[in-house]
């Protein structure tokens, strides 16, 4: 079950990733190229530490259940055990997903035929 903290739902999250977030977001998304993220601000992040145990409470609407998540935890912990900046992190999960997802495939294909 989720987190609560005065009746929301949520998880708690490094206070890391709030700078990381500032530092990638967008200011504008339509007809404006000026403000949006560039390959220099996405390198650039990779400095930001990871401080786990500083931690604040992120109000969130969980939709699935947590077992969906656990390819990208991997990732995510592969990263986290090398000591990798946050961004790293979420760029470990789409690999582990697309591995678990490859995998799932091949079986499938695997069982049809055989």
């Amino acid at each position: 079950m989720p987190d609560k903290l005065k009746g929301y739902c949520g998880a708690y999250i490094p206070r890391s990733f709030d700078k990381t977030y500032e530092k990638l977001k967008a200011r504008s998304f339509i007809g404006n190229v000026e403000g949006k993220e560039g390959s220099s601000l996405i390198l650039d992040s990779f400095g930001i530490p990871l401080k786990a145990g500083n931690t604040r409470f992120a109000r969130s609407y969980f939709q699935y259940p947590p077992l969906c998540y656990v390819p990208q935890a991997i990732g995510m912990a592969v990263g986290h055990l090398f000591r990798g900046p946050p961004v790293l992190l979420i760029y470990l999960a789409v690999p582990a997903l697309a591995l678990l997802f490859s995998i799932t495939t091949v079986c499938a294909i695997i069982q049809r035929f055989y």
